[in-house]
């Protein structure tokens, strides 16, 4: 841009510039990809980050959190439960409260996420009932035969090795244990989550599509937990959908993998 006034190089480049960011975020998938990411380098900042995570996702998992608690909790009722990558600790309090003879050991592999699910469990009062602590899901730090039940809720897409998992989880549960599975629904449907999304104000839009699209984009089909569940030491699995509700309506956005031992 030889010749032109400096002032308008400037504003040329700057309206290129903001030209170029329109159109990225005009496309929801780039927005949905570009949220995820946002959120999970939030959440990769120590202790501060993963609060800030937490806030940004509360209001929109609430109602799945409270959805797989009581799923669970139907069958689950007293016995010792392991919750993996447990942080921020929001399903560990809905099962806390719904389940007090259920002896809970919530375990999150970072120090912060351990540090949060900690306040939440403290803060609702369940201490006595609820031990946090720090572990990964690919070597549990518990002697085989260890629990009752086992459960997990959005994390089987972000394991590096979920057959390495499953195998760990059966080799700490006692003889006739469960385990439950919960992850986003990846047939799930866009035009519903248009309609989720639709529902929601829309300041809280770009924080749905990082907390709840981001995610679902990221999860496994169906036909792909079933493979992985049969070619676990499981040898199979009870698959179902779980409705839940987000922002108010209720979706049929969660897959629910059952394992017995």
């Amino acid at each position: 841009m030889a010749g032109l006034p400096k002032g308008l190089t400037r504003g040329v480049l700057l309206g290129g510039m903001a030209a170029v960011l329109w159109r990225v975020l005009a496309h929801r998938d780039s927005r949905v990809a570009i949220g995820g990411l946002v959120l999970k380098r939030v959440g990769g900042i120590p202790f501060l980050g993963s609060r800030v995570q937490a806030v940004v996702q509360e209001p929109l998992i609430t109602g799945v959190c409270r959805a797989v608690a009581e799923d669970l909790v139907a069958e689950a009722r007293s016995g010792e439960l392991l919750e993996l990558n447990s942080a921020p600790g929001f399903l560990t309090v809905e099962m806390g409260q719904r389940a007090r003879d259920l002896q809970i050991t919530a375990l999150d592999p970072s120090p912060h996420g351990v540090q949060i699910t900690e306040a939440k469990v403290h803060a609702a009062g369940l201490g006595r009932q609820i031990k946090v602590a720090m572990g990964d899901a690919m070597d549990i730090p518990y002697p085989d035969e260890s629990f009752d039940f086992a459960v997990s809720l959005g994390a089987l897409h972000r394991w590096p090795a979920p057959g390495v998992v499953l195998g760990e989880i059966l080799r700490v549960l006692r003889p006739g244990g469960k385990a439950w599975i919960y992850d986003w629904r990846r047939e799930m449907p866009e035009e519903g989550w248009e309609m989720v999304r639709e529902a929601i104000p829309p300041l809280g839009r770009p924080l749905f599509e990082a907390a709840v699209m981001a995610p679902w984009k990221a999860a496994y089909p169906e036909s792909l937990i079933r493979d992985l569940a049969g070619k676990s030491p499981f040898g199979g699995a009870e698959i179902k959908v779980l409705p839940v509700d987000i922002a108010g309506m209720v979706v049929p956005a969660i897959i629910r993998i059952a394992l017995r031992k």
